[in-house]
């Protein structure tokens, strides 16, 4: 033991039991080291959960085909030249007078697919043209061109159709 701790031990023991009485008390000591640092409290409740964000806007699976051409030459029909525009058309080839068969660059998942198809250039007062779709397959589709008064199919200067599957 220390001197330090037995001459406290010893005052204890005076003052416990009422002798020595009366004699000061010496200095205060110095203070001792300080303690290691005791075990980490639990960890707190969870706080509440934050409110949902909103829903973000909805992808497109839209997916199809569009095609435009000048029908008018005839037999004579080529679709490399006679194209305007096209997307996802690989090719157009002129069965008949009036009916073209289209084929898709990629196909289509199925033959469920809706085909929205125009035809006419400048002003045709006598007679519109319809454009009926004869067949749908997964790769392609045949339209005809008539016109509205005799029923007779024909070549256009300008056929266009839209594809959405």
């Amino acid at each position: 033991m220390s001197k330090i701790y037995t001459n406290w031990l010893r005052l204890q023991e005076l003052e416990e039991s009422g002798g020595g009485g009366g004699g000061s008390r010496g200095p205060q000591g110095p203070q001792g080291l300080t303690g290691p640092v005791g075990p980490a409290g639990a960890d707190g409740a969870t706080g509440a959960t934050g409110a949902t964000g909103a829903t973000g806007a909805a992808g497109s699976s839209l997916f199809g085909a569009h095609a435009s051409f000048d029908g008018s030459a005839g037999n004579s029909f080529n679709w490399a030249s006679d194209k305007i525009a096209s997307n996802n058309v690989s090719g157009v080839v002129r069965d008949s007078e009036g009916v073209y068969t289209v084929t898709f660059g990629v196909a289509m998942a199925s033959a469920n697919y809706t085909v929205v198809a125009s035809a006419g250039f400048e002003n045709h007062t006598s007679s519109a043209r319809a454009v009926s779709i004869d067949s749908r397959s997964a790769t392609g589709c045949t339209v005809r061109v008539e016109r509205t008064d005799t029923g007779t199919q024909q070549d256009e200067a300008y056929v266009a159709l839209i594809v959405l599957a």
